[in-house]
Order: structure tokens, then sequence, then C-alpha cells
């Protein structure tokens, strides 16, 4: 342990000797001095009460922070951020508790990339990092570094006679938007001078209608030029020849060193790690690789160390192309490749996602998409693969009709188990008035246990009073050769006031009936869901009530069983002026167990500047059933300040 801490107060010591502002002679060279600084102070107060241990406990804490950054010589050059904290709490004012303190400094060299030089081809930023925390019992540190290479270059193939050469993607864009220019006066002027032929011919004609002709000549110079672009595109002239450049991967490099130590035991973790990244990307494509090496070394109670090595490989891939045009088509495939291995056991995993979807139809008012979807692991010698398809067609049939066919079929195994699903539906939508809307559609699909098929419909009223009404049926097999079958009534009202209320109300009943070999029951459940909401200037009301009726009936011996839960709830907030806000928050539950349970908690901030003060107060209360007459109380009260600026010399 001693060479660790050998090489932990060196590498500290490297910081701070790096950090040490020094004057610079040359005023020209040295730029103003400009630093910032921040952090806080806390204190926390927080007094429990419960009657369940018939006792009160009371915790006080203080917590600090402060963060400095500027930079040396140039922020271009060399950052820095220097931060500390220390935080303890006391228990019962008896100087019990915990404490925690940390520091850390970080220093970022070369932040701007040279225009050119030896500098313009360095990594940059080069980032170094330290991290110092410690308890009552135990200590941890950490530091390392950190860069990424990445050259704004793009490498050009076949270029002014080069067969290889490097450009900035600015100078790229540039050249591409001067032969498009180029491209398109060169168009003009053929055009030009085949409209000029036109204009000598009718000045051999001139005579008293000369403006007439000279109108009409004009409107057939634009639809020649119009019909002259389709002609060259069908006919398949020459079109603009961009350039074609590959951009430069990035490249990135991260190493950590970190040690912790227990001070109760002979405990203690040592370890390093290593990451390589690399990748590539633009706007329509993202590729990326990285690479991490972890060796530590633990020691436990008794002494006894033991060397672990971890390795991740991990490797992405996102596409996305428009084989037609952006508002035409879209095409995305996303890919995921990830390796790993602990101790000797591998797992690896490649997953993929791709999808295309375009539009049809004169006005695109229809739709076509195409999706699958894979994924393989293996894992202690046990393999795992999934694959799905999926293909939905969408077509408006009139102005008011949509029709949306959708067909899928997903495949897995897992553990020697392989399982199946496939599926068709189609669904008809239509907008019968401008407040009235509804639907119907129908779903058949297939697994290993057997065939499954469904209905719904839907009805929906937009007018002062919204209202929502749908029926759907289905019926799919279960376990021990059965079948269940369901019907599910829905109804929903909502309104909306001018005062500012706001009510929803959504009802819904079910109907299940099941048979199988060694079972046969029918389920009744009613649910109901109130939520409202009342705005008024700087105060806001919410409110709601939810409840669950649950029936079982046992076919085979006549017994039934019967569950219900309600749960009613409220909220209140109010503002006072721009600093002083007040909150109020209730809940009631019951169940039909005779459970009974209040909860209430109102809560008041207050804001000056960067003063903000809190106190919060929670009751919970079971009023009946299981553990009646235990009560819970909690106040917590916040003091926060704050603080922040610059400075400079």
């Amino acid at each position: 342990m001693e060479k660790y801490n050998r090489t932990r107060y060196g590498f500290l010591a490297c910081l701070v000797l790096v950090a040490w502002l020094v004057h610079v002679p040359d005023a020209r060279a040295q730029l103003e001095r400009k630093f910032t600084y921040g952090g806080y102070i806390k204190l926390d107060y927080e007094r429990e009460d419960s009657s369940s241990t018939s006792g009160v406990i009371e915790k006080f804490t203080h917590s600090y922070n402060l963060e400095l950054g500027g930079y040396i010589y140039d922020p271009r050059l060399i950052m820095f951020r220097l931060g500390g904290n220390y935080h303890q709490y006391i228990q019962d004012w008896t100087g019990g508790g915990q404490e925690y303190y940390g520091l850390s400094a970080q220093l970022r060299l070369i932040n701007e990339r040279p225009r050119g030089g030896i500098m313009y081809w360095i990594p940059q930023p080069i980032v170094l990092n330290y991290q110092l925390s410690e308890t009552d019992n135990s200590t941890y540190t950490s530091y390392g570094v950190s860069t990424y290479f990445r050259v704004p270059k793009n490498l050009v193939f076949m270029h002014r006679g080069r067969f290889l050469s490097l450009l900035d993607h600015a100078a790229i864009v540039k050249e591409n938007n001067m032969l498009n220019l180029n491209f398109n006066r060169n168009n003009y002027r053929n055009n030009k001078n085949k409209i000029s032929n036109n204009n000598e011919d009718l000045n051999e004609d001139f005579d008293e209608n000369y403006n007439e002709k000279k109108n009409e000549n004009n409107n057939n110079y634009d639809r020649y030029n119009n019909l002259q672009n389709n002609y060259n595109q069908q006919l398949g002239q020459p079109k603009l020849k961009k350039i074609f450049s590959l951009p430069l991967p990035y490249l990135g490099f991260d190493y950590a060193r970190y040690e912790w130590e227990s001070k109760t035991s002979s405990e203690e973790d040592v370890g390093d790690v290593y990451n390589f990244r690399a990748g590539v990307y633009r706007s329509w494509y993202k590729y990326g690789a990285s690479y991490t090496i972890e060796d530590y070394t633990s020691t436990d109670v008794f002494s006894v160390e033991t060397k672990h090595k971890y390795e991740r490989f991990h490797l992405d891939a996102d596409y996305r192309y428009s084989f037609i045009n952006s508002s035409k088509d879209k095409f995305y495939s996303i890919n995921d490749y990830d390796w790993y291995k602990r101790d000797g056991s591998t797992t690896w995993y490649a997953a993929d996602r791709s999808g295309w979807s375009v539009r049809l139809g004169p006005d695109n008012s229809d739709r076509y998409s195409i999706g699958v979807n894979g994924r393989y692991s293996e894992a202690g010698g046990a393999e795992t693969y999934t694959v799905g398809l999926r293909n939905s067609y969408l077509k408006k049939l009139t102005p008011r009709v949509t029709n949306d066919i959708t067909v899928g079929a997903n495949y897995s195994d897992a553990a020697g188990e392989t399982l199946h699903s496939e599926f068709l539906s189609d669904s008809l939508s239509a907008r019968i008035s401008k407040r009235l809307n509804g639907g119907i559609g129908i779903t058949v699909g297939n697994n290993e246990d057997g065939v499954g098929y469904g209905f719904n419909t839907y009805v929906n009223h937009n007018a002062r009073i919204r209202t929502s009404v749908s029926y759907s049926f289905s019926s799919s097999t279960i376990a021990n050769d059965g079948r269940e079958s369901g019907h599910i009534f829905g109804l929903g009202l909502g309104t909306y006031f001018r005062s500012g209320v706001n009510l929803n109300l959504r009802n819904e009943y079910a109907i299940r009936d099941g048979d199988s070999t060694v079972e046969s029951y029918t389920d009744r459940e009613l649910s109901s869901r109130l939520t409202g909401s009342w705005h008024l200037r700087r105060t806001v009301v919410s409110f709601g009530n939810y409840y669950t009726w649950n029936e079982r009936v046992d076919n085979l011996s006549n017994v039934s069983t019967e569950r219900w839960y309600d749960n009613l709830y409220s909220s209140f907030s109010m503002r006072f002026g721009r600093r002083t806000t007040f909150s109020f928050s209730g809940l009631l539950g019951m169940d039909s167990d005779d459970y009974t349970y209040l909860n209430l908690g109102p809560r008041v901030t207050w804001t000056f500047r960067k003063l903000y003060l809190s106190a919060r107060y929670s009751y919970e209360s079971t009023l009946s059933g299981p553990g009646a007459n235990i009560t819970e109380q909690t106040l917590f009260v916040t003091a926060q300040r704050n603080f922040g600026g610059s400075f400079g010399f």
C-alpha cells in the first residue's frame, strides 16, 4: 500500500505544480485573469416521531461546498477546476453521527485546436482528474487522464488531380455549393440560347401585336425551362457531381486508478481501468466502438488478496437514410454488439433493429412500413435468440376514412424452449362529422398455446362534454388446455369550464370467463378513475379518486371471492408574491380488508435571491386494519445559501 501512496501523492503534486498561477512578465502575452467560484452552505434539521418505536429521533446536518475555476496563462491552453465539500450529520444532539469530506481537481490542457503546426495534430483536450473522499469508515482515492483525438478533416478521393487529399468540412461544403452554382448557370445559359432563337423568329414577324407576342414568348420561356429540366432528368443527363469524402474517425483514451481502504478492517480494493474508444459519425450515421479493461486486487478481512480482471468490448452502429427523399421515405438501422468477460466467464450478445417507411399515393397520404428486429446472446454456454418481423400499411380510402393493416411474427428460443407468435390486425377509422369519430378493428393471432382473436370498436364525441364509448372482445388460450374469453365495456366523460376547471371520468367494466382441465372461473372487475383540476391565477387545485372492485367466482366449488380498493387524493398549491409558495397534499385509502390509512403533507418554501428556505411536514397514520393506531410524523427544515461569481486581476 506504501507504493500506492507514493504514486498518489506524486500525481497530486504534479497537479498542484501545473495549476500554480505563474505571473508572466510579458503583458501582451498575458490575458486578463478571470476566475469563477461557486458553492453553497446548507443546514438541515429532521425530526421523526413514530408511535411504533415510542421515541423521537432528531438529526442535524450541515454541508459546505466550494468550487473554483479558471485558466492559466491562456484559456485555450490550460483550464483548471478545484472543488471541496464537507458533510456531517449529528443525531440526537449528542455529537454522534457521520462526517464526509471530499476534494477534487481537474486540469484541461489544449482546449482549442490551433490553426496549424504540430499542436494541430495533438489529442485534445487532455484532462487530468484527481478525487479524494473520506468518511468515518473508509477512504477512496482516484486519479487518471482522459484525452480525445479528432482532426476536423475529411478524406477526399479523386479531387483536382489527386487520388487522396485532406480537406476541412467547410471547404467541402463551399466547393459543393460552387459546383451547384456552376451547374445551374450552365443550364440557364443553354436554355437562354434556345429562347433567343425564338426571339429572333418573333422579331422577323414584328407587327402591332409585338407586345402581346413578347408576353406570350416569356410565358413560353418559363414553360420551356420547366419542361427542359424534366426532360434532362428523364434522359439521364449528367447530374451534379459532388465531392466524395469520408470524415476521419475520432479516437479516445481514458485511464483511471482507484484505491479504496477500510478504516475498521484490512479490506481494500486497488485497481486500474483502461478504456479505448473510436468512432466516426455524420448527420445520417454513427459508428462507435469501445474496449475496457479493469484489473483490480481486493483484500478481505483476513488479509487474503484476490486478483480480478474484467474486459468489455462494445460496438454500436446507427444508420439513417432516405432512398427517395427525406419527406418521402425514411430508413433506419440500429445495431449493438456487446462482449464482456469477468474472471473467466464470458457473455456476449448482438442485436439489430431496422425499419423502412415510405409514403405512397398522389398526395403522400398512404404509408407502408416494415420493421425487423433480432437479438442473439450467449452466457455460460446457454444460447438465446429472438427474431421479429412487422409490416403495416396505412391506406386513406376517402378524406374521412382510413384503413390500417398490420402483420407481424415473433420467434424466440431460450433454454431449449421455443416460442412463437403470429398476428394479423385490421382497423378502420372514420371521421363522421366535425365532432364525431369512431373506429372498428379485428385481431387474429397464433402462438404455441393455440389461436386467439379479438374485436374492438369505439365512438368519440368532442363537444362541451366529451364522450367516449368503447367495447372489446378477446379470446385466448391459457394453461392446461384452457381458453379465456373477455368482454370490456368502457365509458369516458370529460369537460372543461372557462373558470379553469377540468374534469375527466373513465369507467371500465370487464367480464372474463375461463375454463380448463383444472379450473373454471368467472371474473368481474369494475374500475373508475376521476381526475380534476382548477387553475385560478396563482392557485392550482387538483383532486382525484380511483376505485376498483373485483369478484372471482369458482364455478367448480361455487365459491365467490370479492375485493375492493378506494383511493381519494387531492393537492393544493398557492403562490404568495414572487418568493413564497405554500402547498398541501392529502391521501385517504381504504380496502376490503378494513385497512384505512391517511397521509397529509403541507409544505412552504421561501426564496430571496440566492437564499432558499423550506419547511415540510409529513403525517402518516393507519386508522384501522393491520398496524392500526400507528402514527408517524416527520418535520424537515432546510436552509440553503448559494453563492457564486467571478473575479479577475
